[in-house]
């Protein structure tokens, strides 16, 4: 059960540094189309 849970711990912080990657590249694609 603990190997379960750290797994599941794990999986939820890469999910959270994906989504703020994600975020960042949407900045800079907004930021780019409002330049144009």
């Amino acid at each position: 059960m603990l190997n379960y849970l750290g797994i599941i711990n794990l999986i939820y912080i890469f999910v959270e540094i994906v989504k703020m990657k994600i975020s960042r590249q949407w900045k800079q694609i907004s930021e780019s189309i409002s330049e144009n």
